[in-house]
């Protein structure tokens, strides 16, 4: 049972909610956030030990062509990239020549080219970096990746340049190279320089053991720096993925409260539903029971006070049922399904042939698609806005009401056009609130809260519900986005996307 006061008014009941869907919202949000950090601290961890790997196995190799293969391996398991090719240039004649690849064919790939190779530069991101498009063009890949390693000005070795990527063929299971990758390449390239220019000296210095001896002190120095950083870098890894760890429990605790207490605010909303509907009744058969008994006795003023009583219970039952549904849509008694839109649109067309029966109403349905969702909000979506339409017809115009949709990227755009009597483009941010009314209860009957029930629905699929008033007198369009397809019911996971060009 719910420990909220009694006398809670239903507009304190509906800002309670708010308060507490928005504090769900921000927890979420955030949680994905710390999801999201410890998945790349994660990787980039991976690729310190992956690379700290292919330095100890590079030192074991005893010639270039040996080390050529083991680079060729350490890069594509490194970055999960199915082609690979290192080459090597000569600054004499700008021969590019290819020492080894990995996932091209041999028709695929030059082996030799006469290319600039730009200087300086350490590791980019082809198509944006245009000054590496040159080398691309002898691999055609569609995306790569380019480390270039330049030895020391004073080193005879020659300058080594390592591409690694994916052909239009791969695209289609692929996703862009993150930029994150470039210092791990960067890295990666420098390391293999290093390796390949210490097998290169070891040929041709056999002689000169001295300056061998030391060249290999040099590079025990690296290799120790290189693992201090790594042990460094790992012991703050793991500090961090222990406090992403607390913070996620602690999330995780603060949306299972939030939860239970939803669910004890749309308990609370039943039951208070349930005891104002009875004396409501009440009042409601007393008066018709006044009506029966005392007809004759009633003068024409007391019909109508009748009458004004049975009109505003009516009015308030109405009231009460869009307020319970408001504060239950999202646990409306239905499952995630595939639907029909076509077959939903005309189940409500059978509703509405009682009440547009004698009037001048004609309602177009083009062909719709079908959507994942919960078939009792989607229902409740369309008809509350097709209601609408029928409510605000102009009087001296016959109403006609159109349906339509079309796919924007990833989501359908739904379009509910009418001939009304038009909306003020100034109302765009207050109409879809609680309560807002532009028209008196005696002229237009209404709870207020239809087009607040549309944009929470909407809102669970996380998309958006906007109108657009079209010439005077001209009526107005109302629209909403909806995810092309989703078999998730937890829609507020959905990545959030502006269509208001639809």
């Amino acid at each position: 049972m719910s420990n909220f006061p009694s006398n809670l008014t239903p507009q304190e009941l509906w800002e309670l909610n708010q308060q507490l869907q928005r504090q769900v919202e921000r927890g979420v949000a955030r949680h994905q956030q710390l999801i999201q950090l410890r998945n790349e601290l994660d990787d980039e961890l991976e690729r310190y030990h992956k690379l700290n790997e292919f330095n100890t196995q590079a030192l074991e190799t005893g010639s270039p062509q040996e080390l050529v293969l083991l680079a060729l391996d350490a890069y594509a398991h490194t970055f999960q990239l199915p082609r690979i090719a290192i080459y090597e240039h000569n600054t004499d004649t700008q021969q590019l020549t290819l020492l080894g690849q990995l996932g091209f064919s041999e028709e695929s790939i030059v082996q030799q080219a006469i290319v600039t190779v730009p200087k300086e530069h350490q590791a980019g991101i082809f198509p944006q970096e245009n000054s590496l498009s040159e080398l691309v063009e002898l691999t055609g890949l569609k995306e790569a990746l380019i480390g270039i390693y330049h030895p020391p000005k004073l080193r005879q070795s020659p300058p080594l340049v390592a591409i690694s990527g994916f052909a239009t063929e791969d695209a289609h299971f692929m996703q862009s190279i993150n930029q994150h990758l470039l210092p791990s390449y960067s890295t990666m390239t420098h390391e293999l320089g290093l390796y390949m220019e210490q097998l290169m000296l070891m040929q041709k210095l056999k002689e000169e053991i001295n300056e061998r001896k030391a060249y290999q002190s040099m590079l025990e120095e690296a290799k120790i720096e290189l693992e201090n950083r790594v042990i460094k870098r790992t012991t703050d890894l793991e500090n961090s993925n222990m406090r992403l760890q607390h913070e996620i429990s602690e999330r995780q605790a603060i949306e299972s409260e939030l939860l239970r207490s939803n669910t004890d605010l749309e308990q609370f909303a039943y039951i208070a539903s349930h005891d104002l509907k009875t004396p409501l009744r009440s009042i409601g058969g007393f008066a018709q029971l006044i009506g029966r008994r005392y007809t004759e006795q009633l003068d024409e003023q007391a019909h109508e006070y009748l009458q004004f009583i049975f009109t505003n219970v009516n009015q308030l039952n109405n009231l009460i049922d869009d307020l319970l549904l408001y504060s239950r849509i999202d646990s409306l008694p239905d499952q995630v399904e595939e639907v029909d839109l076509n077959k939903l649109l005309s189940d409500i067309l059978d509703e509405l042939k009682g009440t547009i029966a004698g009037l001048e109403v004609d309602i177009k349905v083009d062909e719709l698609p079908k959507i994942y969702g919960k078939a009792v909000q989607l229902k409740h979506l369309f008809r509350n806005l097709i209601d609408n339409a029928i409510k605000f017809r102009r009087p001296e115009v016959a109403c006609c009401i159109k349906v339509s949709a079309e796919q924007k990227n990833d989501r359908y755009c739904f379009r509910v056009r009418d001939n009304g009597i038009g909306i003020d483009a100034k109302f765009q941010n207050t109409i879809f609130e609680v309560f807002q009314r532009l028209h008196s209860v005696e002229q237009y009957q209404g709870t207020g809260l239809g087009l607040s029930i549309c944009q929470r629905i909407v809102q669970r699929f996380n998309g958006r519900i906007w109108f657009e008033p079209r010439n005077p007198e001209a009526g107005t369009d109302f629209l909403f986005t909806i995810p092309v397809q989703t078999l998730d019911h937890d829609y507020a996971r959905l990545e959030v996307k502006d269509y208001t060009g639809c």
